[in-house]
């Protein structure tokens, strides 16, 4: 047998001696056994993908009812659709569970999903702030083609002639393609 495998063997054996060893001293202890994080709920997904899923979730009115257009924007249309809802729901509880408990301290919110930090704070306002938005726009496509504001706004007195259509097709822009996503905006 080469040398080469035979360290391997050799390390091989050792490992399984030493594992065996752990495990009768471990069972032998009367300590607890040691509690691990679970971060099942990010499973299948790498830091830098929660990342990008985060960002995405924070531009859409009524994320958990967007998935496809949050896989699209954060380039995770490859994952499954009930692996997205599963993160986004953990997401959106873990943030409203850290915002509820930020009332009884002053500490600012923040979350760990996986070992990327989320701002609870900031995505619950944000999701707050867009939820108006995801309401009032159809959710049928066709008849979001002709949606207009119902309502008065205040003149934004813009160098341009700006009217409620103006503003219609802004907020649509934003419904669509996510705050922050100008150049979608202006491009459609």
């Amino acid at each position: 047998m080469p040398l080469w495998k035979q360290k391997n063997e050799n390390n091989k054996r050792k490992k399984n001696s030493d594992s065996e060893e752990s495990d009768e001293s471990d069972s032998n202890n009367d300590s607890p056994p040691k509690k691990r994080k679970k971060t099942d709920k990010v499973k299948g997904f790498n830091d830098n993908e929660v990342r990008r899923f985060v960002k995405s979730f924070k531009k859409f009115p009524l994320p958990l009812t967007r998935m496809e257009d949050i896989a699209d924007d954060s380039d995770l249309s490859d994952k499954p659709m009930p692996k997205l809802m599963e993160l986004g729901v953990h997401i959106h509880d873990l943030c409203e569970a850290a915002t509820a408990d930020e009332a009884d301290s002053k500490k600012a919110a923040s979350v760990k999903v996986g070992k990327v930090s989320v701002n609870a704070k900031k995505l619950v306002e944000t999701e707050n702030l867009l939820r108006p938005l995801g309401d009032a726009v159809p959710l049928d496509k066709g008849a979001r083609l002709n949606w207009v504001l119902d309502t008065s706004v205040k003149d934004a007195h813009f160098d341009v002639d700006w009217n409620i259509e103006d503003d219609s097709r802004l907020l649509l822009g934003i419904y669509q393609y996510g705050l922050g996503s100008w150049e979608q905006v202006i491009n459609s």
